[in-house]
């Protein structure tokens, strides 16, 4: 243990630790657990660090399937590793070649998917505080030249984060040579995934060929890449800091902070897409634009909001004059009015909101949200988009809710209430009870 205490690698996470607060407040620590060199050193590493820090440890592994019997084996390593040491592991099988497939995306991505849902199951039914992953220097600097060879922006020259939510990176800081001595000095027992060896995907051809080849140029390029990423990340925080929240009109404001409202939202896009979204942005255009991982992104009046595909089919609240009784709207959205049924009635038609009007002459209408609308609540009036924003309404859900119109003035919105106008205080004295039923927000 002396030994390993003197270790440069173990004072240089004890350092990245200490520097970037990976480790305040923790008490327990869940390793991602690969049974690779990388996730091999971290596990001996953390297991020297349990005593200083106090932490209790524990460990996840999934096997992916990919690779039959290797697969099968790094799971067994993994076992036998944690139960030496007296860890508690939580492991999982997942058929990833099907998963792909039935997802239509990359190996890749469907294992990194369906791995971090398993580290976030683990620390949500264990309470676990935090998840640690191998990633070093090394993976930063293949992430940094693959988000350059792809185009970038700002964020994606920053590399991997230190920490990102309750992910954790100790070995952010560490070269894989190091990593690979201090395991060759100590005898920390790993596996080699072959699936590494071959330059079958894009980060592979980057790995084995082109990283070689400028490392000829520059041996210390890993730490040349990983002070420039230190620098982008403190740049990225100043222009994160000054992205308006979300909803907001961005058309006015300069084409690298519409750039980094829609990286902060979406993560990587490639620099053609993203110069169209701006583009989109600035000159208030309708558009959508499909993003990786099936999402897509639309742009309306200067703001763009992120939404499943299904969802985004989803029609708008036509103008519609409500006859008694039950009208329906849209998908998962209708309005049942009444002129003679008390308040208590009208509200057990509805499982979301229920209003009672007054001063009502003629009829009584809805439509969607408009640029401009505003409603008077308790003496304020407010903008109705802002309120919903404010609210924190996802844009899927903003759009199908009805703005309630009496006599051709709005007379209630659904999370923001009813106007002054309108409201009536006495139930026994309304003109009008109407419940809105809406679909539940996912």
């Amino acid at each position: 243990m002396s030994s390993k205490s003197r270790s440069k690698l173990r004072l240089r996470v004890i350092k990245t630790i200490e520097d970037n607060h990976l480790l305040d407040g923790v008490k327990s620590v869940l390793l991602g657990f690969s049974g690779g060199v990388d996730s091999a050193v971290l596990f001996d590493v953390l297991l020297t660090l349990r005593k200083k820090y106090s932490f209790t440890l524990y460990a996840a592994h999934v096997n992916h399937m990919i690779r039959g019997k290797e697969s099968d084996r790094d799971e067994d390593l993994v076992r036998l590793v944690c139960e030496k040491a007296g860890i508690r592991l939580f492991t999982k099988r997942v058929d990833i070649p099907r998963i792909s497939k039935e997802r239509g995306v990359s190996l890749e991505t469907a294992a990194r998917d369906e791995r971090y849902a398993f580290f976030y199951e683990c620390t949500f039914q264990n309470k676990i505080d935090v998840v640690a992953t191998a990633h070093n220097a090394c993976d930063n600097t293949e992430t940094v030249l693959f988000n350059l060879v792809r185009g970038t922006y700002v964020k994606g020259l920053a590399g991997i984060p230190y920490k990102r939510g309750n992910i954790i990176r100790p070995l952010r800081d560490c070269e894989r040579s190091q990593i690979c001595e201090y395991a060759l000095r100590y005898g920390v027992s790993y596996v080699t995934d072959s699936t590494n060896l071959v330059d079958d995907c894009s980060r592979n051809i980057l790995r084995l060929n082109v990283i070689p080849q400028l490392r000829r140029i520059n041996p210390s390029l890993d730490n040349v890449v990983l002070n420039e990423s230190k620098l982008f990340s403190g740049l990225n925080e100043i222009l994160e800091s000054s992205v308006p929240e979300a909803g907001a009109d961005l058309s006015g404001s300069p084409d690298h902070i519409i750039a980094a409202s829609v990286i902060e939202k979406c993560g990587f896009l490639n620099r053609e897409l993203l110069e169209r979204i701006v583009s989109a942005v600035k000159n208030k255009k309708d558009s959508s634009f499909t993003l990786p991982e099936r999402k897509i992104l639309r742009t309306h009046g200067g703001s763009f909001d992120i939404c499943d595909p299904a969802v985004c089919e989803r029609k708008k609240i036509e103008y519609t004059v409500l006859s008694e009784g039950k009208n329906i709207l849209a998908e998962g959205v209708s309005a049942t009015l009444s002129f003679v049924e008390n308040f208590n009635e009208i509200y057990k038609y509805t499982t979301t909101f229920a209003f009672i009007f007054d001063n009502i002459k003629s009829v009584v209408s809805v439509r969607s949200r408009r640029e401009g609308d505003r409603i008077t609540v308790r003496g304020m009036t407010k903008s109705v988009k802002k309120e919903l924003i404010n609210k924190k309404i996802p844009r899927e859900l903003r759009d199908l809710i009805p703005v309630i119109l009496i006599d051709g003035k709005i007379a209630a919105v659904p999370y923001i209430g009813a106007d002054d106008a309108f409201y009536a205080k006495d139930p026994s004295k309304a003109g009008a009870f109407l419940g809105i039923e809406l679909p539940r927000a996912k």
